[in-house]
């Protein structure tokens, strides 16, 4: 587990705590209910954000442990931003790398 993975999954445990007190102020103090639903959705943004990142680490270990295997060609990363892909597959930044469930040009 990375500490990605931990830091998303705290945020989304306190997303989850906040969307229950925005329903909680929603049902008995009006506009008290928007801090609430406001944390929930950055919390939530949060999560995505960390577990991206998890999946990015993941990814970009399994690449260094094929590339030291002899005999084992791992293949190119996949870049992940749109100026790695308008610059004919050379990444901007050697992190610029996304798992093998996208691909280059594709939705």
């Amino acid at each position: 587990m990375t500490n990605s993975l931990r830091d998303a999954r705290v945020c989304l445990v306190l997303a989850a705590s906040s969307a229950a007190t925005g329903v909680y102020f929603a049902v008995h103090a009006s506009w008290w209910c928007v801090p609430g639903f406001y944390c929930a959705v950055f919390l939530a943004w949060c999560e995505r954000r960390l577990r991206a990142d998890h999946r990015r680490r993941l990814w970009q270990e399994e690449w260094e442990r094929r590339r030291r295997v002899p005999g084992e060609r791992p293949g190119p990363l996949i870049p992940c931003c749109r100026l790695a892909l308008h610059s004919e597959g050379a990444a901007h930044d050697r992190w610029c790398t996304d798992g093998p469930r996208r691909a280059p040009g594709g939705g």
